[in-house]
């Protein structure tokens, strides 16, 4: 369980919270500790079918029974010397196949014992409690609900007295706060799959349920909840004493398992989650690789090329963690991070597993042991690395070897830490059976072995550092196929074997004061079990039972501070099962006094002074021969020594390695420039000689002054610029504005790098050194186009670049809007628009335009085109008012002109005397004037009403005009009459008109009708142009002679003047009328040449006014109709404004 003080035996390996918790396997792994009270113990229990289960069962008034021992090793004494006392409990629930010890705490009788019945799939369906007050002499049951199904029992690591069950069938919690003698129920709104309690604030705890992936919290030991954090992957962690400013922080996987299968680092404070992330730059990790220890939060970034450990150091920001730069981990165990160190394992692409040593920041990493014995699985890795425990330093470990062609284990032991490897020397006697003195050592199955050749597990106890039993074999490797009892009591520098013989569980308890041993087998029965009050000198048996049963685990009290042991086993099959409980109070009956201790260093034989990792250590120890306990009020205390700094207590730093004559010197792959040191340019850092000291080493004085091994204070090293970034809040920007650009840079040095501006519009560049000097500036675009904005970095050891392109685009102010004053019905008509701004300029950028035509039914969305020149067929005749707005990213601007559809029309072409193009510059603003011209003297000889023609010229060589005549609306000359009256006029050559003297006139050589049906006389067609015009407004039909060109650029500005009022008027109107036409004004799909919402689906057809052919302008600008009888209109729109057409 979580608690540390609690045993936990399991019949099935599918137990639920293990079964989640193996779902997905974490790249980075904690290293099990083999505590037995921190996990789950996988219990095989195989039927016994042969055994006669009845013989087994007792009288309940039988139950509880004290027997005495059968002394096989010595003699017992009447008196009741050297004998224990046996008590034992008969498990009545024969239908559950599990069963859970929890001790309460230290200095506590209180036992709970849980048996369950489990699902197929590890899910509990039914449950019976006990509770003991006398370390299992008897138990007695606690009675809940009848359909109550307790799952988990968890205990405040604060007070042993407060106690939560959980029932996720409810689900509900009880509660107790006696130590399980009262309970209370709990109904919570979620399945309390887990449970965290607080390490410091009793009342504090966490709960989870797996599948919903959300994370409770409670401030009153589980009587009220509030839900903490939704989307919460299971990695929690609750504050580290010591290392968290508040101790409600709760650590945590922030994942939305909807996006992706990456998870975020979060914290926060309890209950109302109050954000206090250390850092967030480290972004994205791998799901499940969270780690909180200590002073160190690991997590782990994987791409598809490299798997990286980062390490946030006091709860600062997240570094990466460097390893040796010719390997590449993948995967980890972290074993120790204990004494400002962090000891890791990790698994390699080249298929090689290493343990290693970090430095007090646990960023940078150097090799300790290569070839390390692993259970590697994807995303798992286990390695056989064992710690002795209450030894600070003491490692066991397994490595692979060769011998001759065969791959064989070796086992390896350590002194400091992984500093030093060496193999476990055996006396000169326990050689006699190797083949070879000179590679004979003893090797020692650990984990590995007992996960796949099922052999017992290693035993130390804190309590008793000295200690350690170990099953292993003597020779040059470890045979897996032998397993014999081997003890040490100077913990792990030499070993004996014991008298037993074969495989057995071994227990300490009493702080050493006694060692009971039994036989390790899942196929074979027992019922004795050796015991030891001479720490394995001398055995004696005792019969805990009548008759044979399989033993599933021996249990003593995680403090190993009572003389209370108990046998956990079966009577056979699914049923008959019992606990044992042994007391040794009978054989030692003293308590130890002064005499009976003596002094212990685990230095003394292996350095000098009794320094390792730069601590003299002595410990008091019970004279092994003393026939007397230390009881549980025993406090072995002995204060450490500080020794002087030796060369044993430096390493070779990162990037270095060891030489031939113990030095240290740079290794092959070690590049200075290419570690991220951290160091602000400007200070100084300690750059290594190749030595530092042991993170976990205590020492002070000695060689830690020597120049040799001290760093060398240098200037941070000038690094190359990188993450070069140009901030601008516009890409694309209006003619004439001033923009703001922004610089920034991720790393590298700042103080001593050179930073060039240049905008490549104006050729201007602005040289500033320093990024404080180079972070804004301003500049402003006078000429339309696409401008780079480039920023060059550069200093002594690399540079960097960037680059924005911005677009200027110049202000739409106007909108120039040419179309004709009439259409015919069934025909296209042709619209044009030309686009104005304050200072001539062309260059507005992609604009795209907005059409409405006025015939469209109500709702009907507009007709959207990146092109100036649009067609539409309007099916029936009336007057209708055509909107157009232009859009580009800086601007836009509407305009509307009006529109008569008639059935039928006319349209002629003029072709002129060959002196007009001596006069032609083929402009907007040529063709522009000469069409009024046309217009107005047409209109004065042909005795026709202005608002009946319209001129237009396109830009073409030799240059010609059409002439479209529209229907008679209110009297006067019919349309065949005024195409006789022209033709007549210009076959007797009485049409000229003069530009701007008399030497410069005009005269019209030909007509030909190229729409209409009247016949006549005219040439052959030329090529046709496509018709646009100025829009009109309508006045009476007015004859006037011909005025002269002054008079028309005279009258223009008077009737605009004159309409100026009424636009004013009218102009709220407008823009209420458009405004839903406004919304399309945000399309800007500079890819695609046309966006259409609504599509008319005949444009192939000729247009109106311009027959077959149509001709493009090379300058972008259409023809214009001019009408004869009235000055044409200009349209003029200043941006955001619409205005209305004038008459000419």
């Amino acid at each position: 369980m979580d608690d540390q003080n609690t045993l936990v035996f399991v019949a099935f390996l599918l137990v639920l919270g293990d079964c989640v918790n193996n779902i997905v396997h974490a790249k980075i792994n904690l290293h099990k500790l083999q505590d037995k009270d921190e996990y789950f113990s996988v219990l095989d229990w195989k039927p016994m079918s042969e055994l006669n289960l009845d013989r087994f069962k007792r009288n309940k008034d039988l139950a509880i029974r004290q027997r005495r021992s059968l002394t096989r090793n010595g003699t017992s004494t009447g008196d009741g010397s050297n004998t224990l006392i046996s008590s034992t409990f008969y498990i009545p629930d024969d239908s559950h196949s599990q069963a859970v010890v929890s001790w309460s705490g230290r200095n506590s009788s209180v036992v709970f014992l849980l048996t369950r019945a489990t699902h197929l799939y590890g899910f509990v369906e039914d449950s019976t409690l006990w509770r003991s007050e006398d370390y299992g002499t008897s138990f007695t049951r606690i009675n809940f609900s009848s359909n109550a199904v307790i799952q988990f029992i968890y205990k405040s690591p604060v007070n042993k007295n407060k106690i939560i069950l959980t029932d996720q069938m409810q689900p509900l919690l009880y509660i107790s706060e006696d130590e399980g003698r009262t309970w209370t129920t709990s109904q919570i709104g979620f399945e309390p799959e887990k449970l965290y309690m607080h390490p410091t604030l009793e009342n504090w705890v966490l709960g989870y349920t797996i599948m919903t992936y959300r994370l409770y919290v409670s401030s009153d030991f589980g009587k009220t909840w509030t839900l903490l954090k939704e989307d919460v992957a299971m990695q929690i962690y609750w504050a580290v004493e010591g290392e968290d400013e508040n101790p409600l922080t709760v650590h945590m996987e922030y994942q939305n398992v909807m996006e992706d299968m990456n998870s975020e680092y979060i914290s926060c404070i309890a209950p109302t989650c109050i954000d206090n992330t250390p850092d967030k730059s480290v972004g994205k990790i791998n799901f499940n690789s969270l780690k909180v220890l200590n002073e160190y939060i690991f997590v782990q970034k994987s791409s598809y090329t490299s798997h990286d450990l980062y390490v946030s150091y006091k709860r600062g920001p997240f570094r990466k963690a460097y390893f040796p730069l010719n390997v590449h981990p993948k995967d980890f165990d972290i074993i120790e991070t204990s004494d400002n160190q962090v000891f890791i394992a990790a698994d390699h692409k080249e298929n090689m597993v290493t343990l290693y040593l970090s430095d007090v920041t646990g960023q940078f990493y150097v090799p300790s042991l290569e070839k390390v014995v692993a259970d590697v699985e994807p995303g798992y890795l286990e390695v056989d690395v064992y710690k002795v425990k209450g030894i600070k330093g003491r490692y066991i470990a397994n490595q692979y070897g060769t011998i001759g062609n065969t791959t064989v284990m070796k086992t390896l032991i350590s002194f400091d830490k992984g500093g030093n490897w060496v193999p476990i020397e055996v006396t000169k006697d326990q050689k006699s059976n190797c083949a070879d003195p000179n590679f004979c050592s003893l090797h020692i199955h650990l984990t590995y072995s007992h996960e796949y050749y099922m052999t017992p597990q290693i035993e130390t106890e804190e309590g008793a550092p000295w200690l350690i039993f170990a099953h292993g074999s003597i020779g040059n490797s470890l045979k897996h196929d032998e397993a014999q009892l081997f003890v040490s009591r100077d913990a792990g520098l030499t070993w004996s074997k014991p008298s037993l013989n074969g495989q057995y569980r071994m227990n300490i308890i009493d702080h050493g004061g006694a060692i009971t041993a039994i036989q390790y087998s899942n196929k074979e029965l027992t019922n004795v079990i050796h015991f030891s009050s001479d720490e394995g000198a001398t055995w004696q048996e005792h019969e805990f039972a009548d008759n044979k049963i399989y033993v599933d685990g021996i249990l003593n009290s995680p403090d190993i501070t009572t003389l209370v042991v108990s046998v956990f086993g079966r009577l056979g099959d699914d049923k008959g099962r019992l606990m044992v409980k042994l007391d040794f109070s009978r054989i030692l009956t003293r308590e130890c006094e002064q005499t009976d201790y003596l002094d212990w260093s685990p230095g003394s034989n292996i350095s000098q002074d009794n320094c390792i990792l730069g601590e003299a250590v002595t410990y008091e120890r019970r004279n092994q021969f003393s026939k007397c306990f230390n009881g549980p009020s025993y406090v072995r205390t002995r204060p450490g020594s500080i020794c002087l700094c030796r060369p044993s207590d430096f390493e070779c730093d990162y990037g270095y390695e060891k030489t031939i004559t113990g030095g240290c010197s740079p290794t092959s792959w070690y590049d200075h420039s290419s570690i991220h040191w951290h160091c602000h340019e400007g200070e100084m850092y300690n750059k290594t000689r190749g030595y530092r000291l042991i993170a976990s080493n205590k020492c002070t004085g000695g060689l830690s002054t020597s120049p040799m091994y001290q760093p060398i204070p240098t200037p941070c090293p000038v690094a190359s610029p990188r993450g070069l970034m140009l901030f601008t809040p516009k890409t694309t920007v209006a003619l004439g504005t001033t923009a703001t650009f922004t610089l920034t840079q991720k790393s590298g040095s700042k103080l001593a790098t050179t930073y060039t501006w240049s905008f490549s519009d104006t050729g201007r560049r602005d040289v500033n050194t320093g990024l404080a000097n180079a972070t804004r500036k301003y500049h402003r675009f006078n000429k339309p186009g696409e401008f780079n904005v480039t920023v060059i970095a550069t200093n002594s050891n690399g540079s960097a670049v960037c680059r924005v392109l911005i677009s200027v685009e110049a202000n739409i102010t106007a909108v120039l809007a040419l179309a004709p004053w009439g259409a015919e019905v069934g025909r296209l008509t042709q619209f044009n628009v030309t686009l104005c701004c304050s200072r001539n300029q062309t260059d507005f950028g992609p604009t795209h335009y907005v059409w409405r035509y006025g015939d469209e039914p109500e709702g009907a969305h507009p007709y959207l085109t990146w092109g100036t020149t649009v067609s539409h067929r309007y099916n029936k005749t009336g007057e209708y008012n055509v909107t157009v707005q232009a859009v580009n990213a800086v601007s836009s601007v509407i305009t509307t002109y009006p529109i008569k559809v008639y059935n039928n029309i006319t349209i002629v072409r003029l072709h002129f005397t060959p002196n007009i193009d001596h006069f032609s510059t083929g402009s907007f603003d040529w063709r522009y004037t000469t069409s009024q011209l046309i217009c107005l003297k047409l209109s004065e000889l042909l005795y026709v009403q202005s608002n009946r023609l319209m001129v237009s010229i396109p830009q073409i060589r030799p240059t010609i005009a059409d002439l479209t005549i529209l229907p008679n609306q209110h009297g006067g000359l019919t349309v065949e009459q005024v195409v006789k009256e022209l033709q007549q006029k210009v076959s007797l050559s009485q049409i000229r008109f003069q530009l701007i003297t008399a030497d410069d006139a005009i005269g019209i050589q030909n007509v030909e009708i190229i729409k209409g049906n009247i016949t006549s006389w005219v040439p052959a067609s030329l090529p046709t142009v496509p018709v646009s015009t100025v829009s009109h407004v309508h006045s009476s039909e007015e004859t006037s002679k011909a005025s002269v060109p002054v008079a028309v650029y005279i009258i223009v500005p008077v009737i605009v003047i004159a309409l100026g009022a009424l636009v004013a008027v009218i102009i709220v109107y407008v823009k209420r009328k458009h405004k839903q036409d406004a919304r399309y004004s945000l399309i800007m799909n500079r890819q695609q040449g046309m966006t259409v919402l609504e599509v008319d689906d005949d444009d192939d057809e000729d247009f109106m006014g311009g027959g077959e052919n149509i001709f493009e302008s090379p300058d972008g600008d259409n023809n214009i109709m001019i009408s004869s009888a009235h000055n044409p209109t200009l349209v003029m729109m200043t941006a955001g404004q619409r205005s209305n057409s004038v008459n000419c």
